[in-house]
């Protein structure tokens, strides 16, 4: 059963898993000209989908985000793979994501303050 500090650690977590994405394009970044370097990504969304399509409740809390090395892409005759225009677009994307994760808790705080205030 979900309780009511339940939904903020959730949103809690999309917000870590955002800043946690950031990191790594930024690190993704950082390297696009370092020979052999292979871009890394994360994993969450896709693991949080999973665990509501098993029944959600408990099984959301489980999840956790998780750094890895996505296969393919073009790789450079260096070795590397990273291409700067993909990160800054993957950076938008989770940019939007953050703002809207972190709108939505504002938006779910206001709605408890003001229970609380009529009280």
């Amino acid at each position: 059963m979900l309780d009511l500090y339940s939904g903020f650690d959730l949103f809690g977590r999309f917000l870590d898993a955002s800043a946690l994405r950031a990191r790594i394009i930024a690190h993704n970044v950082a390297n696009q000209n370092t020979p052999g370097y292979r871009r890394k990504d994360v994993r969450f969304e896709e693991f949080l989908a999973r665990a509501a399509e098993r029944g959600g409740g408990g099984r959301l809390f489980s999840v956790r985000p998780q750094v890895y090395e996505p296969p393919g892409g073009t790789v450079k005759p260096d070795g590397n793979n990273v291409v700067l225009e993909d990160e800054i677009a993957l950076n938008a994307k989770n940019e939007i994501l953050f703002q809207v994760v972190s709108q939505a808790l504002r938006w779910r705080f206001s709605l408890y303050r003001e229970a609380l205030q009529e009280r």
